[in-house]
């Protein structure tokens, strides 16, 4: 420090470098001032996207100003740009079934066919382009739907072989209607989109209009902030899949292939978006999608049955690549997809050894959907939630993969046999998971009249399902609660002649038990619980004069307990040494060869109960018997504080 200090001293008692050092600072300063105006100056010149786009002259647009790939001559290049424009338009098919956007898949095929007609021509081939202008409908959109905005980049897409069988009115309808598409998507809050619609207004469009713009700054800046905004929402997305798995996991596909696409164009803009952080993130979304896929490939929930085509199986191996080519996931792939959509899955996924690290459940609150599963390695056995919609969505998966229930899970009240009105949405009242069971309870309401709530438990191990509507009345009443459950497929209802137990059947071959435990197992027994199938609806009806009613019903869908024997019984429930009615509280017995369940449900305040030699102070419980002990194992417990408090806890 002595040192220096007396260098500092000599060196300012010197005179004549003095003028020299004072210009070379003022050339610094001159130059740190030069790099400041130039960065505002870039600041200045990229000018938002929006302002860009009323101005620019859209017929002088020739697509992206960046060749895809190193092209030889023009020939070439229009090669391979021609192909370039045809992958993008197969990738925006992927997922779209799911959503049933007849106008967009309409939309799709004419461009397809423009491109293809386009090829080895120097000018746009003359065509029909009607199915066009019912984007944007002429005018500003109030909100952001994903077929309009799949729309709007199906035609940006393939700009070039479109843009000459265009009229000056329909030019300036799509401009206007980017403009209030990407100014609307800044004024709306996130929570308020659905993934694909915010993936497409703030990623995929600015991207594809930043291969158009002259203005490399401008095109930089736009290009840039995309990226951004995709690295972001994909590694959320990763922690937190509620965004991305509403709609109870029909828009996700689509919402993956969004962010597919916009890689590809990241690439035009030379952006490395892919980083292991995204990478992680993305393998995370990518086992979301399976779990939210049927075996031949279609999606839970939805209405599709059957793959989604040639043109969707390229989905899985680039996505799969895009994540790192995970082993465990590679092989989950291999196993849970149709042969024809698992093609290019890495060879080295084979090899990998030990079980999935992911969960096999997947529950997102916010998301009002959920997937339960009994393991990863399995076809079979699956429940599929979504209550996001009225009425709710419910989907069961059975052997080999095989669908059985799948659709509308509707619900009719009527109190002195005058019809009643649900008046609120479906709400979670319970949600727990553990390795043995996963148990969902929701809850509506017809105002101040009565309470529905629904439950759906998952054993896993054993293959039991359990749904099941419990009416809690406001009084003593002939109430009637009946629900209907589609049947997936040309499934029948196959009834046993001197029981009520039935089966679901293609073929006359059984796919699974189904078990009215609220029925007396006998025919000759008098019921207020029937079940039967009318019109392709599994029907389950419960009417009785009390306060409340409870009508649970079981699936057992392991193949060894299709043809075992089998019985059920209604139980005692007693509290403080008094027989309690069905009204009250309700247990049940259910024995598959040498397996048995208990379950048990409150329809009153809970309070320390009695049944079987089992106590509890539970609002429902199930169990199961260990056959060399006698023993009873909890599966799960769900505790509540009342009627007017929430759950307060559910506990195995």
């Amino acid at each position: 420090m002595v040192l220096s200090s007396r260098k500092q001293r000599r060196m300012s008692t010197q005179q004549k470098p003095r003028d020299k050092s004072k210009s070379r600072a003022e050339a610094g300063r001159q130059k740190d001032l030069s790099k400041v105006e130039r960065k505002g100056a870039a600041k200045i010149e990229a000018e938002p996207l929006t302002v860009w786009l009323s101005q620019c002259d859209l017929r002088q647009i020739q697509g992206a100003k960046k060749s895809p790939q190193k092209a030889a001559g023009k020939k070439d290049l229009a090669f391979k740009q021609l192909s370039w424009t045809s992958e993008r338009l197969q990738e925006l098919s992927w997922g779209t079934n799911a959503l049933r956007l007849p106008k967009f898949e309409k939309l799709l095929t004419k461009l397809q066919l423009i491109v293809e007609q386009s090829a080895g021509n120097d000018a746009p081939v003359a065509g029909d382009v009607s199915d066009l202008e019912w984007v944007f409908h002429g005018e500003a959109p109030p909100i952001l739907t994903p077929e309009t905005l799949l729309g709007s980049v199906a035609i940006a897409t393939c700009w070039p072989y479109l843009v000459g069988l265009l009229d000056d009115e329909f030019l300036e309808h799509l401009r206007h209607g980017w403009i209030d598409t990407l100014e609307l998507a800044t004024r709306l809050p996130a929570e308020d989109v659905d993934m694909v619609s915010w993936l497409i207004a703030h990623v995929e469009l600015p991207l594809i209009f930043a291969t158009w713009a002259n203005n490399k700054k401008s095109a930089k800046s736009w290009s840039a902030l995309a990226a951004q905004s995709l690295h972001e929402t994909v590694v959320a997305g990763g922690e937190d899949a509620s965004a991305w798995v509403q709609s109870g996991g029909r828009r996700l596909r689509a919402s993956m292939a969004s962010c597919l696409r916009s890689l590809s164009w990241c690439e035009l803009h030379d952006l490395n978006v892919v980083d292991t952080e995204f990478k992680k993130a993305f393998g995370v979304l990518l086992a979301e999608t399976l779990r939210w896929t049927r075996k031949d490939g279609s999606v839970l929930l939805s209405s599709t049955q059957g793959s989604s085509g040639a043109s969707f199986d390229g989905f899985w191996p680039r996505a799969f690549r895009i994540a790192g080519k995970p082993k465990q996931l590679g092989l989950l792939l291999k196993e849970r997809l149709p042969k024809q959509a698992a093609v290019g899955i890495t060879a080295a996924a084979s090899t990998s050894s030990g079980k999935m690290t992911l969960e096999p459940t997947s529950y997102w609150s916010t998301g009002e959907a959920g997937v339960m599963q009994r393991e990863w390695d399995s076809q079979g056995t699956r429940v599929a939630v979504d209550y996001s919609v009225d009425p709710l969505l419910l989907e069961i998966v059975g052997l080999k993969g095989e669908s059985l229930i799948a659709g509308p899970w509707s619900c009719s009240v009527s109190k002195n046999g005058e019809p009643l009105t649900i008046t609120s949405s479906w709400q979670e009242v319970c949600w727990f998971s553990e390795n043995d069971v996963d148990y969902l309870e929701l809850e509506a309401s017809c105002d101040e009249i009565c309470r529905i709530q629904r439950q759906v438990l998952l054993i896993r191990k054993s293959g039991i399902v359990l749904i099941a509507d419990a009416l809690l009345g406001s009084e003593t009443a002939m109430w009637r609660i009946c629900s209907t459950l589609p049947l997936a497929g040309p499934l029948e209802l196959e009834q046993a002649e001197k029981t009520r137990e039935c089966w679901l059947t293609i073929d006359q071959k059984r796919r699974a038990l189904v078990v009215p435990l609220a029925s007396g197992e006998w025919r000759r027994q008098l019921s207020p619980h029937q079940i039967q199938v009318d019109d392709g609806l599994l029907c389950i009806e419960h009417q009785a004069e009390a306060k409340n009613l409870y009508a649970p019903v079981a699936f057992a869908l392991r193949r060894e307990h299709l043809d075992a024997p089998l019985t059920w019984r209604p139980l005692t429930v007693v509290e403080n040494l008094k027989l309690q009615p069905p009204e009250v509280a309700s247990g049940f017995r259910l024995q598959l060869e040498r397996e048995q369940w208990l379950f048990y449900r409150s329809l009153e305040p809970a309070v320390p109960r009695s049944f079987l030699g089992c106590h509890t102070n539970s609002d429902f419980c199930a169990g199961v018997f260990d056959f060399r002990t006698g023993d009873i194992d909890s599966l799960v417990e769900v505790s509540g504080t009342g009627d007017d408090e929430e759950t307060a806890d559910s506990a195995k």
